[in-house]
């Protein structure tokens, strides 16, 4: 068992409430810091493949966090440096999923998958006049929900590990999803900790995965 890790963990949803009563985007951050430190000391105390997705994943969040602060800047729109980073990020969680439980892409699943990332599509983010960033919203779409069906897949296990992890997947897509609506439909009340909230309870839970699998 790595205490360390579940004790950073541990530090990260602290702060992530603390942020909650009192926002403050340096302490979202160096909550986020805090995870990809604790993905680090799990990788560093027995090497997997699945801890190296994982961390992986969590630093290109964390990246992809400091693009959607502007602390770090690719293009001159933080939403499309989100769109990269995350998209890189949902990609190296869903290859770590996968290498200890491989994906069959079988007519279900795709389907599935196809009819879902266009509901999402419909609901959250189709906007014909940010036609270009409605487009790039598709591909992030299609990638966080193929690691959502990815996971949901194997619940029939109902292991502890497989319900954080869904739990995990489950609240970075409501966060993702506050963010498009955010982008598309509008801003609401105190989104920014809602969104901030739901993302860090969500990589939180899906580091835990690798510690007790």
């Amino acid at each position: 068992m790595n205490y360390l890790s579940i004790g950073l963990i541990t530090i990260a949803l602290v702060l992530i409430i603390y942020h909650s009563y009192h926002p403050d985007k340096r302490l979202f951050l160096f909550s986020s810091l805090t995870l990809v430190v604790a993905g680090l000391s799990q990788l560093f105390i027995s090497f997997t493949l699945l801890k190296l997705w994982f961390v992986l994943g969590i630093s290109f969040s964390f990246l992809g966090d400091l693009m959607m602060a502007r602390w770090l800047k690719v293009t001159r729109k933080k939403i499309i440096d989100g769109i990269l980073f995350f998209s890189v990020a949902h990609l190296s969680y869903f290859f770590g999923v996968n290498s200890v439980f491989p994906v069959v892409f079988s007519p279900l699943y795709l389907v599935s998958l196809v009819l879902l990332t266009f509901l999402f599509f419909l609901l959250i983010t189709y906007d014909p006049n940010k036609r270009l960033l409605s487009i790039a919203s598709v591909i992030y779409i299609l990638l966080i929900t193929n690691l959502f069906l990815s996971v949901a897949i194997q619940l029939s296990s109902f292991t502890l590990p497989l319900i954080l992890l869904f739990i995990g997947v489950t609240f970075f897509m409501i966060s993702d999803g506050q963010i498009g609506w955010r982008e598309f439909r509008g801003d609401f009340k105190n989104s920014e900790i809602y969104i901030s909230f739901f993302y860090i309870v969500g990589q939180s839970f899906i580091l835990l995965f690798p510690i007790f699998h």
